[in-house]
């Protein structure tokens, strides 16, 4: 299974509706953290601005709309909330646990 394939199959599965432009954010974000698990560390430095880049936007716009994708799924979904037990992560906390999830099960295959 492709990376990208993996990672919009578990943004489905925490109830992320694939329509809003933060699911597309949050996707591009989690494919270059699990590429790069460093960039986890400078979010706002360098994170944002690489996703901002590819979709031609900005860093702010890029945080706004993965937070607003997170809030969506915490208010339809149970599952953010099996996964998340604080309730809404923010959103360094949520890439970086579906990366490093990601990254654990790939690792697993190899």
């Amino acid at each position: 299974m492709t990376l990208e394939k993996e990672i919009s199959i578990t943004l489905q599965n925490l109830g992320i509706p694939a329509h809003i432009l933060g699911y597309q954010y949050a996707r591009e974000a989690i494919k270059m953290v699990v590429k790069d698990f460093n960039k986890i560390n400078y979010v706002t430095r360098s994170l944002y601005p690489d996703v901002a880049k590819e979709f031609k936007t900005t860093p702010s716009k890029v945080e706004r709309a993965i937070r607003h994708a997170i809030e969506t799924a915490t208010t339809r979904n149970a599952a953010m909330h099996r996964v998340f037990n604080n309730g809404r992560p923010t959103t360094g906390e949520f890439i970086a646990t579906i990366a490093d999830g990601i990254r654990l099960e790939r690792a697993d295959c190899v």
